[in-house]
């Protein structure tokens, strides 16, 4: 019991929010209460999340974490594309200190390959093809956040080439020793996925699946960042500190047994 008590001292609960959210909402409020965090307001909020270039995005929180957590040990908690903004924390931000642990529920970590909500159908179809057509250009990676972490699988040459954020991020361009030796030496990592999801496509983004180039969902253990282990992941696996939590609902919505497995990770 002393040990637990100590543990929630040293390290404190950081929260990141999702797209269109804001630490002001009061879903938000509270659930960072439950995890008796703090959370990280990016920019204008809701604003910011959807409107400003997610590298961009990631640095200010960087900035906050290092204004207001300087030195300490965390837990980096992400919902939804927050789950990105944690990792980036875990692996880029220099704030002194280091993230122990990385939660991430729901969080786009091998990216989205098609619009929220609208996977298939006739309306669907050419939308996906418009948004491929135009995702990396500079002008939608500047100022559309998510496009920051589209993953184009049937043209991945633009993805690596012309994405502002997500490639790096994975360690799949400009490969980097040391954000993956900052990945290992996580303590532990918790991934929830939704298995009703409709918001990012495909839903086991949010366990590092990513679909191969004919849109088929690839094993984890077929695909190239994972084999390489370009990040790490493979071996925290391997290492048995990586947990996942399936959440049977849509996108982001925990029942109290789900936030209760957060708490005891945490």
């Amino acid at each position: 019991m002393i040990y637990f008590f100590l543990t929630l001292v040293q390290s404190r609960v950081v929260v990141f929010h999702g797209l269109g959210d804001s630490c002001s909402n009061q879903g938000m409020k509270d659930f960072s209460k439950k995890l008796g965090g703090d959370c990280i307001e990016v920019g204008n909020g809701a604003s910011s999340s959807f409107f400003e270039d997610f590298k961009l995005q990631a640095d200010d929180a960087c900035k906050q974490v290092k204004e207001r957590f300087y030195g300490e040990q965390i837990v980096a908690v992400g919902l939804s594309q927050g789950g990105l903004i944690a990792r980036y924390i875990a692996t880029e931000c220099e704030f002194g200190g280091q993230v122990k642990k990385l939660v991430s529920i729901g969080g786009p970590q091998m990216g989205v390959s098609a619009f929220p909500h609208c996977t298939s159908g006739i309306f669907c179809y050419p939308l996906n093809a418009l948004v491929k057509n135009a995702v990396y250009y500079n002008v939608f990676q500047n100022h559309v956040g998510p496009a920051g972490y589209f993953r184009d699988n049937t043209h991945l040459k633009n993805y690596l080439q012309s994405s502002h954020f997500l490639p790096d991020l994975n360690n799949e361009r400009n490969f980097s020793q040391e954000r993956k030796q900052r990945f290992l030496n996580l303590e532990g990592v918790l991934l929830l996925v939704f298995l009703k999801d409709s918001m990012i496509y495909p839903k086991e983004t949010a366990i590092f699946q990513i679909l191969d180039e004919n849109g088929k969902l690839l094993p984890l253990e077929e695909s190239t960042f994972y084999k390489e282990d370009l990040l790490g992941f493979r071996t925290l696996k391997e290492q048995g500190k990586v947990k996942v939590l399936e959440v049977n609902d849509d996108h982001l919505r925990m029942g109290p047994i789900d936030i209760d497995e957060i708490i005891k990770f945490i």
